[in-house]
């Protein structure tokens, strides 16, 4: 086991308990769709932990971040595949498209841009 592996570990103990900051949440990933293949497309939904955060007024205007983007963090013990841009998180109810993924070196803690999914004509939100 390396030192980031034990970091990892370590962090994903602290954050056991995560009824008070994080909440219950589902990564949802399309797989095999578009392109020239001719297999269809199959959805892939992952448990995790996570948390919905705003960014500072300072943070927005300095890296030009949309109003209605928010930090989406996911603990990383918490799910078994690593996010990906175009992933959608269901935090609280709601959706939220991944645009951009960080994460620390031992991989303890995914920090997510992610926006609003917008509900298709005729679907209820």
């Amino acid at each position: 086991m390396s030192l980031l592996d034990e970091i990892r570990a370590e962090i994903g103990a602290v954050f056991e308990d995560t009824s008070l900051f994080f909440s219950d949440a589902v990564l949802t990933r399309a797989t095999g769709s578009g392109g020239w293949s001719e297999t269809a497309g199959s959805v892939q939904a992952y448990d995790c932990k996570a948390m919905v955060e705003a960014y500072s007024d300072q943070l927005r205007a300095m890296a030009d971040i949309p109003d209605a983007d928010v930090k989406l963090m996911i603990v990383g013990t918490s799910i078994s595949v690593d996010p990906l841009k175009g992933d959608v998180v269901t935090v609280g109810g709601r959706n939220w498209s991944v645009i951009h993924v960080d994460v620390d070196p031992a991989r303890a803690m995914w920090s997510c841009q992610a926006r609003p999914v917008q509900a298709a004509a005729g679907e209820a939100e």
